[in-house]
């Protein structure tokens, strides 16, 4: 059938997708329209897209402006559940300045109101960010170790 529609494309497999997206980076990785088509393609490049950008501007190589415009429209939980689960970085270097000025504030109000008032599916999103939700809120709610 591909020979009769040449055409159509079939889609790939996520580890097909990493070589892809792999090659791409080694080949054009000071193309920030590249990482901005790519994003558009699939949730999982997006997640790796936005990881590295982030990475790019903490060894300086893009303004910090640039990717803040880039990934504004983009989940901020999407991205901090890269960068936790796949990164050796630890969740308090998470870097907010990317971000909206009143990021962190507000993802520490999304924390906490998941784990108090949330539904089934939130708290599943919060697992999994954390696999250990209790000392995490505790890293960043101190207040909430007497209880």
């Amino acid at each position: 059938s591909e020979n009769v529609f040449p055409f159509i494309i079939r889609l790939k497999s996520s580890d097909e997708q990493k070589k892809i997206y792999q090659y791409l980076i080694e080949k054009n990785s000071s193309s920030i329209l590249l990482f901005y088509y790519l994003s558009n393609i699939s949730e999982y490049l997006l997640r790796q897209i936005s990881f590295h950008l982030i990475e790019f501007g903490l060894k300086n190589k893009i303004s910090k402006y640039i990717i803040k415009h880039i990934l504004q429209n983009i989940p901020i939980e999407s991205i901090i559940q890269y960068w936790h689960k796949q990164s050796l970085y630890k969740i308090k270097d998470f870097p907010w300045e990317f971000f909206n000025i009143n990021s962190i504030e507000q993802y520490n109000s999304y924390l906490f109101s998941i784990y108090f008032l949330s539904s089934l599916t939130d708290r599943q999103q919060l697992d999994s960010i954390f696999h250990d939700i209790k000392s995490s809120l505790i890293d960043y709610f101190p207040q909430l170790q007497a209880y």
